[in-house]
């Protein structure tokens, strides 16, 4: 897995921290606490170890999920109750083409593929969250990458500021090195000027990378040791994509794969019916309805029951 970890030049807010945490394992974090106080300096560096120790120990990411609700709640029981509504963090591991990701608070999680940007962190939002220390992270979603794809996850204001530019996202989603990334940087370094945040961008490859650019400055007080960089991206299609809870019947793994790949074009379809572009629904409307004439359970009929009024059988 390829990280580049991208810094935005702070405003020096001391109530706010902001960190990001990549891991051999194939498991990288990006957090964020908004009006912290002087104790919870370290409070997301806690949290991402404790997901990382759990998820090394069990290689298994919902477990380590479950044991960070357990360090939260037993935070707040310890009377550190200052994170709670300010915590906006965002944990992902892919591993052979398998994304798992989760999400809390007002962070985004983007997967760019091709030309379209989608926000995949969107099915997360609309559930209900639990608000107790103990079901912080409580939903969970997995999904099928291809080979090109990269995930962009974003703090709230870089997201808000950068969504306005058409164009950068689309630069960002062909970067492949740090030059490439430096380049696309300096192109479009006014739009980025005065931000505050921070960002990762991953795709299956080789080790993380963090990248210096000159005249950019060190983050006082919560950047120690990180070099304060930038990134970009644009306005995101709101559609959540490929998402699945784990709660489906069990069905051999190439039915699941195709199941995945149908929920996907769906959800595409919708939101180019949104979009006013019919013909690209319908196409995709088309091909789901195709993949789905073979399987033979209960979750593909309720699935081409939705989608039915939309196609033309062939």
């Amino acid at each position: 897995m390829r990280v580049f970890e991208l810094y935005f030049n702070p405003k020096k807010r001391g109530d706010r921290v902001f960190e990001s945490f990549v891991y051999e394992d194939c498991l990288c974090m990006a957090g964020e606490i908004s009006r912290a106080m002087p104790q919870n300096s370290n409070f997301l560096g806690i949290l991402s170890d404790t997901i990382k120790n759990e998820f090394s120990a069990k290689n298994d990411f919902n477990h380590a999920l479950n044991e960070a609700n357990v360090f939260l709640d037993q935070e707040v029981k310890s009377g550190n109750v200052n994170w709670l509504g300010n915590l906006n963090f965002a944990a992902v591991n892919i591993k052979d083409s398998i994304l798992n990701f989760t999400k809390v608070g007002n962070i985004k999680i983007l997967l760019l593929r091709e030309d379209e940007v989608l926000d995949v962190s969107q099915n997360l939002e609309l559930q209900d969250q639990e608000p107790y220390p103990s079901k912080v992270f409580s939903n969970t979603a997995s999904g099928k990458l291809s080979s090109q794809d990269k995930i962009l996850i974003a703090t709230q204001e870089i997201f808000s500021v950068i969504s306005k530019n058409e164009n950068l996202l689309s630069q960002l989603s062909q970067v492949a090195s740090e030059k490439e990334l430096n380049r696309v940087f300096k192109l479009n370094k006014e739009v980025i000027a005065n931000i505050s945040g921070l960002c990762l961008l991953v795709s299956e490859g080789n080790a993380p990378a963090r990248t210096a650019f000159p005249g950019i400055k060190f983050a006082p007080k919560i950047f120690s040791a990180k070099i304060v960089i930038m990134a970009v991206f644009i306005i995101v299609i709101m559609v959540g994509y490929f998402l699945f809870r784990e709660t489906r019947e069990e069905q051999p793994i190439p039915e699941q794969d195709n199941l995945i790949e149908v929920r996907s074009k769906i959800m595409m379809a919708e939101n180019f019916l949104i979009m006013k572009k019919d013909e690209k629904a319908q196409a995709l409307f088309q091909e789901a309805w195709d993949i789905l004439q073979p399987i033979d359970t209960k979750e593909a009929s309720s699935l081409r029951e939705s989608i039915e009024k939309y196609i033309n059988k062939k």
